[in-house]
């Protein structure tokens, strides 16, 4: 089973500090037998390549979710073990899932903190900054990274001054008094791929003169996701925004879509008892089967995360379609 993939994050990290990023994804995993590998170097030297800060580390997590995942190793097992999974197991996979994306999240959001407290960054000046964000990006295949300025004119990485405005968006308002925006969901305007944006103020002397974003492309990170837990095809993960937008999921075809308006009475009440809660166990019917789900909210996106992890076909077949109990 596949471990995920390497990623950066820049912390300034006590060793209090890691245990408190590493346990929620390694919750149920015995220590003592099975370690989690990570790796800390120092910054790299070259200009424009990781633009951090002298004293930050850069720690490349191999979030080992086989470590995350090792009690819930039934839900990879062979087609002749039992159908139905435990919620014990489940409880393991929605740890990683979470811990995961948060990470992912978090990490981005610090490099732009970083990025957006440089020289380069609060000169207002496309020139001076470009190869600095240009730098990030191509460390970072999953997004593309931008600065806006107050009036919504923006500039990216790959296209330069955008003929199209940010002003629109729902975000840019509180973008633009100071607040930092952590997973606004988006059809990119330079890519028109479905993202999840992460901005950060840039600020002089206390005003704010612009600001630094990243779109997160979810259709990737789902497939990265779904890489690593590397489930049978009847097991499902998704996340749902505030707004019941879904986010994320194992059928990417998916992003975007609120389940409340796919025809399921028992889905619609499912996923308002989810969005009234912070976690726990909902059941519904839909697409010919009972399903079973448990769920919990992020602290970093306040997205709720869960793993399907029962799916009983309403009419008991041989030959019924097992790519029905997704959601």
């Amino acid at each position: 089973m596949p471990c995920v993939p390497w990623f950066r994050m820049t912390l300034n990290l006590s060793w209090k500090k890691i245990k408190r990023l590493i346990q929620p994804a390694s919750c149920a995993v015995n220590a003592a037998t099975t370690p989690c590998l990570f790796v800390v170097t120092t910054p790299p030297a070259r200009a424009g390549v990781y633009p951090f800060n002298e004293g930050e580390i850069v720690i490349k997590f191999i979030l080992v979710f086989c470590l995350a995942i090792m009690p819930a190793i039934s839900f990879a097992e062979p087609a002749s073990e039992p159908r139905i999974s435990s919620e014990r197991a489940a409880e393991s996979l929605l740890s990683a899932f979470m811990s995961y994306t948060d990470l992912r999240i978090s990490s981005v959001q610090r490099s732009l903190e970083i990025l957006a407290a440089t020289t380069e960054a609060r000169s207002r000046e496309w020139g001076k900054m470009k190869d600095l964000l240009s730098g990030y990006q191509k460390s970072d295949a999953g997004l593309i990274v931008w600065f806006v300025r107050p009036d919504g004119n923006y500039y990216t990485v790959d296209k330069g001054l955008m003929n199209v405005s940010l002003a629109d968006r729902s975000y840019f308002p509180g973008l633009m008094a100071d607040q930092k925006i952590t997973g606004a969901l988006v059809i990119s305007k330079s890519t028109a791929q479905r993202s999840a944006v992460i901005a950060i103020p840039v600020k002089e002397n206390g005003k704010v003169i612009g600001a630094i974003g990243a779109s997160v492309f979810l259709d990737k990170l789902a497939e990265q996701i779904n890489s690593a837990l590397d489930l049978r095809k009847e097991i499902a993960f998704f996340a749902l925004a505030p707004n019941g937008l879904t986010t994320l999921h194992r059928k990417t075809e998916r992003h975007f879509m609120d389940p409340r308006e796919l025809g399921s009475e028992t889905l619609k009440n499912a996923v308002n008892e989810m969005m009234s809660g912070t976690s726990g166990e909902v059941s519904y019917e839909f697409e010919n089967a009972t399903k079973k789900t448990i769920y919990r909210t992020s602290p970093v996106t306040q997205w709720k995360f869960a793993i399907v992890y029962s799916a009983v076909p309403l009419k008991q077949t041989r030959n019924h379609d097992d790519s029905a109990v997704l959601y």
